[in-house]
């Protein structure tokens, strides 16, 4: 049993994304910018993880991005987001 906890991250600043614990260096999409660069879109589904530029995501990024963050806040499934901003 896999006891790792989902993790909110930012992929090379244009993408935001959650970890996915039974598939290590993998990452789901829950939003991506081409604005930002991003080559990817929301119905690309999964990115591997290697070689990319990672953070973890703050609470700016979810306002950033334009989702809301407050249904993952209470469920255990979830690491906390990163204090502070990525600005």
């Amino acid at each position: 049993m896999n006891n790792a906890k989902i993790q909110f991250i930012v992929i090379d600043e244009n993408t935001l994304c959650y970890t996915i614990p039974e598939i290590p260096n993998t990452a789901g999409i829950l939003r991506a910018s081409t604005i930002r660069g991003s080559s990817y879109n929301d119905l690309t589904g999964s990115i591997a993880i290697p070689k990319r530029n990672v953070r973890l995501a703050t609470r700016q990024d979810f306002d950033d991005y334009l989702i809301r963050n407050d249904q993952y806040d209470n469920d255990d499934r979830y690491e906390p987001l990163a204090k502070g901003s990525h600005k």
